[in-house]
């Protein structure tokens, strides 16, 4: 007896999402946008329900009543110290009460759905913006890797109109607050910097230091001299490793702008000083030496 056979075809699109600036006023518009687009979602999730599965014209209609009320996009704010707020509206962008340090903010239109029909819909609508800070002290971090970040788009569905224009129009909201450093983050930027910048420099360094210091203390012994450069060599090689994740934390990957931003402002003045005042003179240094 033939029997016919259904199958499911679905289109999903994931990425990452490239490292951006953005404030509270862009999560708005994201919210209007990400809204009309789960309308749109539970139209056609209403026209996937066939009368056919159900006993009754009362059970078909209930059921669509039921995935429409469903499809709710959904709002989670979460702070660094545990905070937690969710809503349905944009509204709560605009709460006093949020935490002033966000350490999440995730749209969702899965979370309603699941909790009131124990499944994930047909058309899956989730983006995740992660402005967690990579820490300045944590070692057991290589600098080497790529900055851990949770920040993504996940858009699927049957309609794969729908998913493609979704998340093109995603990516194409996120293009303009793309931030120039996101070069920072990538994975052995550390190690390139490393071998062919702080490595020669710190044995250029050393070699002066050979000069000006060591030469006028000859009673050393060979064994300290050796030990004074190599102390020296790692010592300079961990504050560059220091430096380097001070960077990254001052630059985030992803990084969300507030009113108070004072605080950042002068970091970053104190960063961009330490840093063109080193580049300057080491390469006026070296210039000197080269022209001698």
């Amino acid at each position: 007896m033939d029997k016919k056979s259904e199958i499911y075809r679905s289109e999903t699109r994931f990425s990452k999402i490239p490292s951006c600036v953005i404030n509270r006023e862009f999560l708005k518009k994201i919210f209007g946008f990400l809204y009309t687009a789960n309308e749109e979602a539970t139209k056609y999730a209403i026209d996937e329900i066939k009368r056919e599965n159900f006993k009754s014209d009362e059970d078909h209609l209930n059921f669509i009543k039921l995935v429409r009320d469903s499809y709710k996009l959904a709002v989670i704010i979460s702070g660094e110290d545990g905070e937690l707020f969710a809503s349905n509206d944009s509204s709560i962008f605009d709460d006093i009460n949020l935490p002033e340090r966000i350490e999440k903010v995730n749209f969702s239109n899965v979370f309603y759905y699941k909790v009131r029909l124990n499944v994930e819909p047909i058309y899956k609508l989730e983006i995740l913006f992660d402005f967690a800070k990579p820490k300045i002290f944590d070692i057991s971090v290589k600098p080497s890797d790529e900055t851990m970040n949770l920040s993504s788009i996940n858009v699927s569905g049957v309609n794969k109109t729908w998913v493609r224009g979704t998340y093109d129009n995603i990516i194409a909201l996120l293009k303009n607050r793309r931030t120039k450093a996101g070069w920072l983050h990538k994975k052995n930027i550390y190690d390139i910097f490393l071998w062919f910048g702080i490595i020669p420099i710190t044995f250029y360094q050393l070699h002066k230091f050979n000069h000006s210091i060591l030469s006028k203390l000859s009673s050393l012994t060979l064994v300290l001299q050796v030990g004074i450069f190599i102390y020296l060599f790692l010592l300079i090689t961990f504050l560059f490793m220091f430096f380097f994740k001070y960077g990254r934390w001052l630059y985030p990957y992803m990084e969300l702008k507030s009113d108070i931003s004072k605080g950042a402002t002068k970091h970053r003045l104190i960063f961009y000083t330490i840093f063109v005042s080193i580049i300057a003179s080491v390469l006026y240094d070296f210039l000197k030496y080269l022209l001698k």
